[in-house]
């Protein structure tokens, strides 16, 4: 039998969190709003609280398959996720718990349905403009149906396999992102290889043909013997962006990536983009994004941050102040985005940027930066390694895309009782 009910009467907690005393070192983990976004908690975004100079109350710290809700401020209230914590942790007081009695419901049915409160959430805030709050009596009061236990199960079972087929992807990419790092690091940096040659020793991890591509002695200058320092202007060109007019912008059509999309974690997302209608195209093919493209934001809170384009089917098209690297050969690419994953060259490209209260970069200036260069055949050993992965990362990318448009797709239906579990597997067997 399905019922509806108020959260308030199936929640044995909703509280906010604590007024932290925040330290740099040892400490307990505290959630804060910027850790919550898009349904998933960014870990990296938390602080610690000092736990010895000031307790923590036990019913403010995080148990499994508690919901934690933004409460406070204009564009992050109402934001929604679930969290099974592997450490002790806790959370601000601009975020509520919102903890179900496992008696009363599945707890991982009880984290999709208040996503899909999410809207309501962040419309049910109150306050100045500036501030807004989202009470804990009115989270409470918010309605939540309940279908039969075991169907509950079932359904927080389907979305969570989901979830996880997500995560492996992520997990996935981010092996494949660290293993050319490693690569380019152990190759264009440290001069790994060189080293053991010069000590008589054969370089280890690399074939020996590989191995006899580099020098076995450094030069004057502390670079292999036959390398140079020069830049990056060397291995390719940065296309700006078209400075598409307000005009142009339309509710459909073809996305326009702005500073925005770069998101700092490596991707660009077109999420919430603008578009521009296939008129305004025309003539403008060389602003045309593929998958694989590498973008640069050149001003705004994320300048100097790189992302790959993976959402090149939709073809979208770049706009003013995000550059696009065009390699002077293909093989250049994916080591122009290892170099790029180096904090001090991605401070020596802000570096040349102009502005005091906000900083620009210009193509020029990004061209102007320090590259180590090697002989083209090692670029070409490199690539042919690495592009594979990169392949990889980007069909992981399409999948999740697919695959989150189809749980945010189930969520309402199941949860409403117009499609069955059973139908929703069909359909997620389809997507992989």
């Amino acid at each position: 039998m399905t019922e509806i009910v108020k959260l308030k009467k199936i929640c044995s907690l909703i509280k906010r969190g604590i007024t932290p005393k925040y330290t740099e070192n040892d400490g307990i983990m505290v959630i804060n709003q910027r850790c919550i976004r898009d349904g998933v908690i960014l870990y990296k975004n938390a602080r610690k609280h000092d736990i010895i100079n000031k307790k923590i109350p036990e019913d403010k710290k995080i148990i499994a398959g508690d919901v934690l809700i933004n409460s406070t401020g204009v564009g992050t209230l109402g934001r929604v996720s679930q969290i099974y914590p592997n450490s002790e942790m806790t959370v601000d007081s601009h975020v509520t718990i919102v903890r179900a009695n496992p008696s009363d419901v599945d707890l991982a049915y009880f984290g999709y349905y208040l996503k899909l409160l999410q809207p309501s959430f962040e419309a049910s805030g109150e306050g100045s403009t500036g501030q807004t709050e989202l009470a804990r009596e009115r989270i409470g009061e918010h309605k939540i149906i309940l279908p039969l236990k075991s169907e509950q199960v079932k359904i927080g079972k389907l979305l969570s396999n989901i979830d996880d087929l997500i995560q492996n992807n992520k997990i996935m990419n981010e092996t494949f992102e660290e293993m050319a790092r490693v690569i380019f690091k152990s190759w264009f940096v440290d001069f790994d290889p060189v080293h053991a040659k010069a000590a008589g020793k054969a370089p280890t991890n690399i074939k020996a043909k590989i191995a006899d591509l580099f020098p076995n002695s450094f030069s004057d200058d502390g670079l292999p013997l036959g390398w140079v320092n020069n830049e990056l202007s060397n291995v390719c060109s940065l296309l700006g962006g078209y400075a598409f007019k307000s005009q142009e912008f339309v509710n459909e059509g073809m996305p326009v990536v702005k500073i925005k999309n770069i998101t700092g974690n490596g991707d660009v997302s077109l999420k919430d983009c603008q578009f521009i209608d296939r008129k305004s195209t025309n003539g403008k093919d060389k602003f045309k994004l593929e998958d694989g493209d590498l973008l640069i934001a050149m001003t705004g809170a994320t300048v100097g941050k790189t992302g790959i384009i993976t959402d090149g089917k939709m073809t979208p098209y770049l706009n003013q102040r995000v550059g696009k690297f065009v390699p002077k050969h293909s093989f250049y690419k994916w080591a122009i985005w290892a170099y790029l994953q180096f904090k001090k060259n991605v401070d020596a490209v802000v570096a040349t940027g102009t502005g005091s209260a906000q900083t620009n970069i210009s193509s020029t200036g990004i061209m102007s930066v320090k590259w180590t260069e090697a002989p083209q055949e090692i670029y070409k050993i490199f690539d042919e390694i690495v592009s594979p992965y990169f392949n990889l990362w980007i069909s992981n990318r399409h999948q999740n895309r697919t695959l989150t448009e189809l749980r945010d797709t189930l969520l309402p239906k199941l949860m409403s009782g117009e499609i069955r579990v059973k139908d929703a597997e069909r359909e997620v067997e389809t997507a992989v």
